[in-house]
């Protein structure tokens, strides 16, 4: 009797345990089916090792693209910083330490390296809009002499999604040094234009 309820329990097992089988057969067709996974003839499971080696393999081009843009923002000869939704700063590259003389930026508030209330209104109005803005003007700075300087910046901020803002920032001094140049040049010759020559009369 002991032999027939063991035998009968092993049946009962082995039945549960194919028609769990069975269940999760199927449930790995149902997602198979939302890919293409070839070939279609070979096993679930096969089919299921094919995706997942496909995966881990756009996994590692994704990693190595992503790579790939932190090393061109970090090299990029223009200032460019990205703050989180609390304005800490996430990444932070080289010219912009360099303009802004920050060693350590990550994870900052943003006001405490760059005490700027133009970009900080700039940044805001990025996240509030969800768009691009651009902006020109005099930043001031302590030199290490103690004496306060201004430097002429144009940044512009684009809306990054959950908060973050992107910001590139561009020191113009040179520009606005070539274009004050540029406009004395061209005041100058327009007061020789509009000055008559000074002819002397001939000696009688």
């Amino acid at each position: 009797m002991e032999l027939i309820f063991l035998g009968v329990g092993l049946l009962l097992g082995l039945a549960v345990w194919f028609w769990q089988w069975q269940q999760v057969q199927h449930a790995l067709e149902m997602l198979l089916e939302q890919y293409t996974v070839r070939p279609f003839k070979s096993s679930p499971w096969q089919r299921l090792q094919t995706l997942l080696s496909q995966q881990l393999q756009e996994q590692e081009r994704c990693r190595q693209q992503l790579l790939r843009s932190q090393k061109l923002v970090e090299y990029a000869p223009i200032a460019y910083f990205e703050v989180d939704e609390a304005d800490c700063v996430v990444c932070c590259n080289a010219a912009a330490r360099s303009l802004f003389g920050c060693a350590h930026p990550q994870g900052r508030l943003f006001l405490e390296l760059v005490r700027s209330y133009e970009l900080d209104c700039l940044i805001e109005e990025v996240r509030q809009g969800q768009t691009m803005r651009e902006q020109e003007w005099l930043y001031a700075y302590l030199t290490p002499t103690g004496q306060t300087k201004r430097k002429p910046l144009r940044a512009r901020g684009l809306f990054l999604g959950e908060g973050h803002v992107g910001v590139f920032i561009e020191d113009c001094e040179e520009v606005v040094r070539l274009r004050d140049e540029r406009d004395r040049w061209a005041a100058d010759v327009a007061h020789e234009l509009k000055t008559p020559p000074n002819i002397l009369a001939p000696c009688c």
